[in-house]
Order: C-alpha cells, then sequence, then structure tokens
C-alpha cells in the first residue's frame, strides 16, 4: 500500500474511532437521563431501514449538509478552517432534533467529520468520497449497536 493510501487508512480509522467515542458518550447520557429516541424508524421494513441509514442518507447528508455549506462559505471568501468547520456542524445538528443530547451529540459529529473532510480533502482529490463513507460506516455501527 502506498504511503499516501495508509495516511488516508489511518485517518478515517481515527475519525471513525472518535464519532464512535462522541456516539457512546452522548447515547450513554441520553440513557443515563432516560430519554427515549424516536427515530421514525419502528414500523419499516429492515431493509428499507438500513439503506435509508447506511445508505441514502450518509450521501444526501453529506452533500447538503457537510460539502455544499463549505463550498459556499469558501465562495463568501471565508477562509478560516474553523468557521468551515462549525458553520455545517450547526446546519448538520439542526437537521438531527430528535432531542437535545441528539443535537449535542450531531453538532460534535459533525465537527469530526467535517475536520475530518477539511483535513482529508488536502490528502486526497476523492476526500468527498471519504467522508461519504466515514459517515457512512458511523451509522452503521450505529444501525447495528444502538438504533
Amino acid at each position: 500500500m502506498k504511503k499516501d493510501n495508509l495516511k488516508l487508512v489511518r485517518l478515517f480509522v481515527i475519525y471513525l474511532a472518535i464519532a464512535i467515542i462522541n456516539g457512546y458518550l452522548f447515547n450513554f447520557l441520553a440513557n443515563e437521563s432516560n430519554i427515549e429516541v424516536d427515530y421514525g424508524f419502528e414500523k419499516v421494513n429492515p431493509i428499507v431501514k438500513f439503506l435509508a441509514i447506511v445508505v441514502l442518507a450518509p450521501v444526501l447528508e453529506t452533500y447538503l449538509i457537510n460539502y455544499y455549506p463549505i463550498k459556499i462559505l469558501e465562495k463568501w471568501k471565508v477562509k478560516s478552517k474553523i468557521v468551515l468547520i462549525i458553520i455545517p456542524s450547526i446546519i448538520f445538528s439542526l437537521f438531527h432534533y430528535y432531542n437535545l443530547i441528539y443535537v449535542c451529540m450531531a453538532f460534535f459529529g459533525g465537527l469530526i467529520m467535517n475536520s475530518y473532510y477539511i483535513v482529508n480533502r488536502e490528502l486526497s482529490d476523492k476526500a468527498i468520497y471519504w467522508l461519504m463513507l466515514l459517515h457512512s460506516m458511523y451509522n452503521l455501527f450505529g444501525y447495528l449497536f444502538v438504533v
């Protein structure tokens, strides 16, 4: 494996681990607070549920909530990486309003994913696809062990 590819894989694994830790922390807080989350998938066919959570949501959300806001901010000449990470993270969290704890988890998840994208695009011209994969793998983990 080429050195650059190894770096991309390592970076992916590190960010996925951080995202999973973030998810566990906030799910722990939700459980300790006796907060139940209704994702709206209770009566949905398991295959449709899987496709929606692991395939469709990561692709759509990555483009609409992560990628395009960053591109728009850059067109407006925003150069601050912090702003490029925080603004889409706020948008991402507001699209995940199941309860306040989940919004906070999604905000920090957005910080993780958007910072991953900003760092990764300096290493790869396929950064958007790496971000979709990260989001998908995080959702798969949640699908298998949380939802």
